[in-house]
């Protein structure tokens, strides 16, 4: 969004904005479990935890445990993955059968 609208953030607040916009999804929580019930809602909330996490260590840069093999950046891209995964078993285990 901020990349479209070409604003000049520093890179914190576009992290913020960008962890904002998905934690937005808060406010469906009770609609969500009514219609397909506590556990899948909460996989979505680890998956958002993940893609948060990894959001943080891409901002932080930090940590960077073995900088030139496997840093913060690779580290970044396996938590968004597991957070895809987990928001993808969601969707198919939950919400396709409907």
């Amino acid at each position: 969004v901020a990349s479209f609208f070409t604003l000049r953030l520093p890179r914190w607040a576009l992290i913020l904005l960008y962890i904002g916009m998905g934690w937005i999804a808060l406010f469906l929580i009770p609609q969500m479990q009514q219609a397909i019930s506590l556990q899948p809602v909460l996989l979505l909330i680890v998956g958002g935890l993940l893609y948060t996490g990894g959001a943080l260590i891409y901002a932080f840069r930090w940590p960077n445990p073995l900088p030139r093999i496997f840093g913060f950046h690779e580290l970044f891209h396996l938590l968004v993955i597991a957070g895809t995964a987990a928001i993808t078993a969601t969707i198919w285990v939950w919400v396709v059968p409907f």
